[in-house]
C-alpha cells in the first residue's frame, strides 16, 4: 500500500475515533462497525490513488463506504431461508408472499 494512502487512512480513522456530533452519527448508523469501514475505505482510497494520485474519499464516497459495509453486515446477518416461509403480508385472509 502506499504511504500517502497509509497517511489518510490512518488520519481518517483518528478523525473517526476522536470527534462528536456529525461523525458519531454515522458511525451510529446501523450495522456500521468502524473496522469493516476502514477496509472499504482502503479499497476505495487505493483506487482513487490510482487514478488521481490522491486517496481521499469525496463524501459521496465516504457515503457510499457506508452503504456498502452496511449491505455486506447484512448480508452475514440474515439466514434468507428464514424468510422464505413468511408471508410479507396477510389481507382479508389471503396472505402474501415474494417471489
Amino acid at each position: 500500500m502506499d504511504v500517502d494512502v497509509q497517511i489518510y487512512l490512518k488520519r481518517l480513522r483518528s478523525f473517526f475515533e476522536n470527534q462528536k456530533g456529525d461523525v458519531e452519527r454515522l458511525m451510529n448508523t446501523p450495522r456500521v462497525d468502524l473496522d469493516l469501514l476502514m477496509e472499504q475505505i482502503q479499497l476505495m482510497a487505493t483506487e482513487n490513488y490510482k487514478e488521481l494520485e490522491d486517496p481521499t474519499l469525496t463524501k459521496n464516497q465516504i457515503l457510499v463506504a457506508v452503504n456498502i459495509v452496511q449491505n455486506k453486515t447484512l448480508k452475514e446477518d440474515i439466514d434468507i431461508d428464514e424468510f422464505d416461509l413468511l408471508p410479507i403480508q396477510v389481507i382479508n385472509g389471503f396472505e402474501i408472499y415474494l417471489n
